[in-house]
């Protein structure tokens, strides 16, 4: 039986941790570059890439490598110099992936920030939601 431990040290998800780490520290893209992309960019791009190996596959059974950088998919939200797939089907998936978590890490921030608003305010309240109007 596969447990938790064993996916964790799998080479696919040591691989999505070390493109994460990889756009983080070399790119330079860090939680305030990322937390701009609020219409779902980041989903969009990881798409991009996944629906390319996709397509690459069904055209070469899988077998062919991705095309060349420098030219996107019209979803590509992002400038054409900024579409790298991979030079090969699993490299891409793992662009795909860490986007992914980028995007989850974006939402987890976002829900976190919140949920630290709503507190504030109700310790401000009483506990309890104001809503009266104090423009009477």
């Amino acid at each position: 039986m596969t447990t938790p431990k064993d996916i964790e040290q799998s080479a696919a998800i040591q691989a999505v941790i070390r493109e994460r780490w990889r756009q983080r520290q070399v790119e330079g893209w860090d939680d305030a570059h990322d937390d701009q992309w609020v219409k779902g960019e980041l989903e969009d791009a990881a798409a991009c890439y996944a629906q390319e190996v996709s397509s690459a596959a069904w055209a070469t059974d899988g077998r062919g490598d991705c095309p060349h950088e420098g030219y996107g998919p019209e979803q590509w939200p992002w400038a054409a110099k900024w579409w790298k797939p991979g030079p090969t089907h699993r490299r891409t998936l793992i662009k795909a992936c860490a986007l992914l978590i980028a995007a989850i890490e974006r939402i987890d921030r976002a829900e976190l920030q919140s949920e630290t608003r709503l507190n504030t305010n109700q310790k401000h309240h009483g506990g309890k939601h104001d809503r009266t109007n104090r423009h009477r």
